[in-house]
C-alpha cells in the first residue's frame, strides 16, 4: 500500500513538472458527464492514444454526504465519502504517459443485508444479514499507462491498473473484508496516417478475503433471527451460518482481456471505435491457501465483451462535438462444486447500451458553455436454477446537462451549472411459493420494489477558479436532490446529496 502511495506521489510530480496550457479552452473542474466520458475511454490502456497530444492534469480533494429515505437495499442510508484524486497526462515526441490515483475513504451508516464488500458484474457469493451496521471502507485505487514511439510505424505501450480495499463493521456480526483486483496489459500500435489501429493482450489477477464475527457471544444464537447471518449462493440459495461454521469466505481471481481499437483522424476530426473481451473466473472457498481442492465452494465464471466508439468533430471555430456510443455485454454463471455437484446453479446476463455526446461552445470572450445528453437503456436477468428464483429488469436513463464558465476580473473565473436525470424502469421477480423464505421476502422482494420504482435526480453545480502562472485553483460546491416520479408502498422519499471540493488544474 504504501509503495503505491509512493508510484502515485511520484505521478503527479510527473505530470505537475510537465505541465503545459490546453490549446483548447477548458474547464476548470470537470463536469460529471467529462469524466463519464473520459473514464469509458481510459477503461482500457488503448484509450491512450485518444487522450490530447499535450500535458494536463487535475488533482481534488473531495467531501460527499448523501442521506434519505430513497435508496435501494444494501446501501447505506447515511454516506459520508473523502476523495483525494488526481489524474494527469504527459505527451512528446516519441512518449505518452497517463496516471491516475484515487483514495476513498467511506463511513457507511446503517447498511442491511450486506456484510461483504458491494458484489461486482453479477458475483453471487457474498454473507448477509439482517442486522444493520456501520462501515468504515477504505479503497485505493492506482492506474498507469505509457506508450512509446519505436518508430513512425510502430509504437509499444504498458499498463497496470490496482484497486486495493478494505472494510469493517463496527456492529455485530463483524465482517471484515480485504480485496486485491489489478490488471496488466501490453499494446503495440501501427500508424498508417491518416489510420491508426492498436491491440491490447492483459491479464487478472486478484484475491478476496470476508470473514464475520461475533463480540456478544449472546447474539450468536439461533434464536437471534435478527443477528443471523447467511451466506447467500445465487440469487435465491442461502444458508445460516452456523457457530463456528462457514463463516470464512476467500476466492482468486484469473482472467484474460484482449483488446482491438482503430481511429481515423483528419484535420481536427477524429472517428474511432474500440472492442474488448474479458474471460474471468473467480474461485470461491474457505481457504484458498489450506485443502485448496477440498475448500472450493463454487466457480464463477464471466464473460463480457465491449464495443465503444466516438467521433470528435468542430462544427466550427466556436462549436465542437464529442460523442461517444457503448454496447456491453456481461454474463456469468457458477458451479456450486460442494453443493449441488458442480451443477451450473446460478445464471447473470447484462446488456447496457447507450450514447454520450458533449457539445462545447467557445466564446471569443474565453466564456465557455457545454451542453450534455446521456441516454442509456439497459436489460438485467438474473435466474437461480436450485430455488427457481427469477429477477427481470429494464431501465431507461436519460439525462441532460448544462455548464457555463465565465471569465472575471483579475485571472478569476466562475462557473455554474444544472442537469436533470430520470430513470424509468420495470422489474419482476418470480418464484414458485415452495421456494419461498427469509431470501425472497426480505432481500429479493425489495429489491424488485426499487427496481420498479421510477425515479429523478436535479443537480445544482456553482464554483469559482483562479489562474496563475501554470495551474488554477478552484473550489466548486453542488447538491442534487433524488425523488421519486410515481410513489410505491414501501418506496418513498427523497434523496440529498452535498458535495464540496478543492482542485488544482493544470
Amino acid at each position: 500500500m504504501h509503495a503505491r502511495l509512493f508510484v502515485s506521489s511520484l505521478l503527479f510530480g510527473l505530470f505537475y513538472i510537465a505541465s503545459a496550457q490546453d490549446s483548447l479552452t477548458r474547464f476548470a473542474v470537470p463536469t460529471p458527464q467529462e469524466w463519464r466520458q473520459h473514464h469509458q475511454i481510459m477503461a482500457s490502456p488503448l484509450g491512450i492514444y485518444l487522450l490530447p497530444a499535450h500535458s494536463y492534469g487535475y488533482t481534488s480533494a473531495t467531501f460527499t454526504h448523501e442521506r434519505g429515505p430513497l435508496m435501494r437495499l444494501q446501501t447505506p442510508e447515511k454516506d459520508t465519502n473523502l476523495r483525494l484524486s488526481s489524474m494527469g497526462a504527459y505527451a512528446s515526441s516519441r512518449w505518452r504517459l497517463y496516471g491516475e490515483f484515487a483514495y476513498d475513504r467511506q463511513f457507511a451508516d446503517s447498511v442491511g443485508w450486506l456484510l461483504s464488500e458491494t458484489p461486482r458484474l453479477g458475483m453471487p457469493y457474498y454473507f448477509a444479514s439482517p442486522r444493520k451496521g456501520n462501515w468504515l471502507n477504505e479503497t485505493y485505487q492506482l492506474k498507469g499507462a505509457a506508450n512509446y514511439r519505436l518508430s513512425h510505424l510502430f509504437d509499444l505501450g504498458a499498463a497496470l491498473q490496482i484497486r486495493y480495499h478494505k472494510g469493517a463493521r463496527s456492529n455485530d456480526p463483524r465482517p471484515s473484508t480485504e480485496s486485491f483486483y489489478s490488471r496488466y496489459h501490453l499494446n503495440i500500435g501501427l500508424n498508417l496516417a491518416p489510420v491508426h489501429i492498436s491491440m491490447a493482450a492483459g491479464m487478472v489477477y486478484g484475491t478476496s478475503d470476508n470473514n464475520l464475527i461475533y463480540v456478544n457471544e449472546n447474539n450468536d444464537r439461533i434464536d437471534r433471527l435478527d443477528f443471523m447471518a447467511y451466506e447467500l449462493m445465487g440469487f435465491g440459495m442461502h444458508r445460516k451460518t452456523g457457530k463456528l461454521q462457514n463463516r470464512e469466505m476467500q476466492a482468486n481471481t484469473y482472467g484474460h482481456e484482449l483488446s482491438l481499437q482503430a481511429s481515423f483522424t483528419r484535420n481536427e476530426t477524429t472517428l474511432w471505435a474500440r472492442a474488448s473481451y474479458l474471460a474471468q473466473r473467480d474461485s470461491i472457498r474457505r481457504s484458498r491457501t489450506k485443502n485448496v481442492s477440498a475448500n472450493l465452494l463454487s466457480t464463477y465464471n464471466l464473460r463480457q465483451t465491449r464495443i465503444l466508439a466516438g467521433l470528435i468533430h468542430p462544427l466550427s471555430p466556436a462549436l465542437r462535438l464529442q460523442t461517444t456510443a457503448h454496447a456491453h455485454f456481461t454474463k456469468g454463471w457458477d458451479r456450486l462444486d460442494n453443493i449441488l455437484g458442480g451443477q451450473k446453479n446460478y445464471v447473470y446476463s447484462h446488456r447496457d447500451i447507450g450514447v454520450n455526446a458533449l457539445l462545447y461552445h467557445r466564446f471569443t470572450s474565453q466564456r465557455l458553455d457545454l451542453f450534455a445528453l446521456d441516454a442509456t437503456a439497459e436489460h438485467e436477468k438474473r435466474q437461480d436454477g436450485a430455488t427457481q428464483h427469477t429477477l427481470v429488469r429494464d431501465a431507461f436513463h436519460l439525462a441532460a446537462a448544462y455548464r457555463s464558465q465565465r471569465p472575471l476580473p483579475r485571472n478569476f473565473a466562475f462557473f455554474y451549472g444544472a442537469s436533470q436525470a430520470f430513470t424509468l424502469p420495470k422489474a419482476s421477480l418470480s418464484y414458485p411459493s415452495t421456494q419461498e423464505t427469509v431470501f425472497s421476502t426480505q432481500l429479493a422482494l425489495p429489491l424488485q420494489r426499487f427496481y420498479a420504482t421510477s425515479t429523478a435526480s436535479t443537480r445544482i453545480a456553482l464554483g469559482t477558479a483562479k489562474r496563475f502562472a501554470h495551474y488554477q485553483l478552484t473550489l466548486s460546491l453542488a447538491y442534487q436532490l433524488g425523488y421519486v416520479l410515481k410513489a410505491q408502498p414501501t418506496i418513498h422519499g427523497t434523496r440529498h446529496n452535498f458535495e464540496a471540493a478543492l482542485g488544482l488544474a493544470f
